[in-house]
């Protein structure tokens, strides 16, 4: 049997919305050597000053976290943004900041870091929710959990966790252009979700337990119907149903399966396509 890689999480950078292209003030575009002489009898301007060569400090903070989260230095990049959330609460850079934070640890990575950004984006949209990128944060929820799933035969708290947020998505934005990316997730998390479901049934049938078997494979054909062992499911469920069962049904082989496993070596920018 081939078995899909342990690991089924993609590592799907955050999207490149246009949130994170605003147009950004350079900080220092003048230097005191390039500004012209000033008259006789009149103060120099103060470039630190002048509204032409500076930026808001506020600016500057998001900025410079916006590079070190580039350079993967997450740790230094959360230090600016919160410094800039404490000091700086009317901040037009406010949304963005809360955001980012959670885009840093989503990149990081790791199940500490994926459980932190899960909060994190819930967070922002508790604070933000009418903001386009509430639709966004509510992606990388799921996405977060679908990172964090492990094969069929192993736990399935994440894959649950991952149906139910990547359902919550369809459901708040339906028009979301994310929508159709959220609606494949959820069809590969669901046949994650079905796969499982019916390898209990084949070990529940396979020790004549009838009754257990014909139960979860009836289960399992009715709420994911486009799993894509269904008819043999189907099948199975009707021989357990029987008085005298002929034989056990096939061992699920992902061969056979239209839906290709998410591929955890997959590259962080693969997403971006999406």
């Amino acid at each position: 049997m081939n078995e899909p890689k342990q690991r089924l999480g993609l590592q799907w950078e955050p999207l490149p919305y246009a949130f994170f292209q605003a147009e950004r003030d350079d900080p220092m575009p003048g230097s005191w050597t390039g500004l012209p002489a000033p008259a006789a009898g009149q103060e120099p301007a103060n470039p630190t000053t002048s509204p032409a060569t500076s930026a808001a400090p506020d600016s500057v903070l998001y900025n410079r976290a916006e590079d070190d989260i580039k350079h993967g230095r997450y740790d230094i990049a959360r230090l600016s943004l919160q410094t800039l959330i404490n000091t700086y609460p009317d901040s037009e850079y406010l949304a963005k900041a809360k955001l980012a934070i959670a885009d840093s640890y989503y990149k990081e990575g790791g199940t500490s870091g994926l459980t932190q950004a899960i909060a994190e984006y819930k967070d922002f949209i508790t604070f933000f929710p009418f903001l386009d990128e509430a639709a966004y944060a509510q992606m990388q929820v799921g996405m977060a959990y679908y990172r964090m799933m492990v094969k069929p035969d192993r736990d399935s708290s994440e894959a649950v966790n991952a149906e139910a947020e990547f359902q919550t998505f369809v459901q708040k934005y339906p028009n979301s252009k994310l929508e159709p990316a959220a609606e494949q997730r959820l069809r590969e998390v669901q046949e994650v979700l079905a796969e499982g479901n019916f390898r209990v049934a084949s070990f529940y049938y396979t020790r004549t337990a009838y009754r257990a078997a014909g139960a979860r494979l009836i289960e399992l054909t009715n709420r994911y119907p486009l799993y894509s062992q269904a008819d043999q499911a189907s099948s199975a469920a009707t021989a357990a149903g029987s008085s005298q069962p002929r034989r056990p049904p096939a061992a699920y082989s992902r061969q056979n399966s239209t839906i290709p496993a998410p591929d955890s070596a997959a590259s962080a920018g693969a997403s971006d396509a999406t």
